[in-house]
Order: structure tokens, then C-alpha cells, then sequence
């Protein structure tokens, strides 16, 4: 059950990141990795926050990326 809605939740920080709605996927994406950070679907939050992360470099968002590093150490 629990590993369901985590699931759950990781598809929905998808579908937000995929409609351009990066603030709320990355709040899903924080609550997983940082809440349930034992679990498989922590991993992957994290390791697209580090995508988002690299997103923000390469726009020329340098405070907002080195944020998300920072948070992820």
C-alpha cells in the first residue's frame, strides 16, 4: 500500500515537471527524498532533482541549482 502511493506520487512530480510545472514536482520530489529517503522511489526523486538541478546550470540559474545541490548533500 505505502509503496504504491509513493509511486503514486513520483508519477505525479513527473506529470507536473512535464507541464512545465517545475516548483510542484520538485516539492514532491523534496517530500520523497528527504520524508522516505530508505525507499526506491527516493532515489528517483532524487536523481531528478539533480536533473532539474543541471537544468537550472545550464539556463543560467546558478543560485537556484546550487540550492538543489547544496540540499541534496
Amino acid at each position: 500500500m505505502i509503496r504504491e502511493s509513493l509511486d503514486h506520487l513520483l508519477a505525479m512530480a513527473q506529470r507536473y515537471r512535464s507541464e512545465g510545472s517545475r516548483r510542484q514536482a520538485m516539492e514532491i520530489y523534496w517530500m520523497l527524498s528527504e520524508d522516505h529517503s530508505e525507499t526506491v522511489q527516493a532515489q528517483a526523486a532524487q536523481d531528478k532533482l539533480l536533473e532539474l538541478a543541471h537544468i537550472y546550470e545550464r539556463d543560467g540559474s546558478r543560485h537556484q541549482a546550487r540550492a538543489v545541490y547544496e540540499r541534496l548533500l
